[in-house]
């Protein structure tokens, strides 16, 4: 049986979510000011967060899948910021085997692909994606991204 992952970006994966783990304990950074991380949105019934989300600006942005993925967030876990790290740093570890199969579907060999991901991966751009609460919208972008090119890649017919 064929794993759908490359065990290399598995392992690759879990040696970075070491990595990062002293993210984990990050405060509120000054750019995830109360603008954001406060926003009246999280208090909202679940149909009427939505409406807004996706039916209006906040802080001159329209970024409705970050919002609502604080919503659901904050419903579950209110407002600690350790599980807001976390699923940041989920969300990118996520992001390592599919960046790493992505490359390897698109041709390049195995050992190409994998050192082309740990740099990707280990470069010191990603720490804000990870770190900056609100740069939450970069890795589930990103995670969108790669399995909607994933998808593409299979040719299925939903999409």
């Amino acid at each position: 049986m064929r794993l759908p992952f490359n065990p290399g970006s598995l392992l690759l994966a879990v040696a970075l979510l070491v990595l990062y783990v002293p993210a984990l304990d990050g405060q509120i950074l000054d750019w995830d000011d109360p603008t954001w991380v406060a926003d009246p949105l999280l208090q909202l019934p679940f149909f009427e967060a939505l409406k807004v989300a996706f039916g209006t600006l906040h802080d001159r942005a329209w970024y409705p899948l970050l919002r609502m993925s604080w919503w659901l967030q904050h419903a579950i876990t209110g407002d600690a910021t350790r599980p807001m790290h976390a699923v940041n740093l989920g969300l990118f570890a996520l992001s390592i085997p599919l960046v790493h199969h992505l490359l390897e579907r698109c041709g390049l060999s195995a050992r190409a692909s994998f050192v082309a991901t740990t740099l990707w991966a280990a470069h010191p751009t990603r720490v804000e994606s990870v770190a900056w609460l609100t740069s939450r919208k970069d890795v589930l972008s990103l995670v969108f991204v790669l399995l909607t090119a994933h998808a593409l890649l299979s040719r299925r017919a939903w999409l």
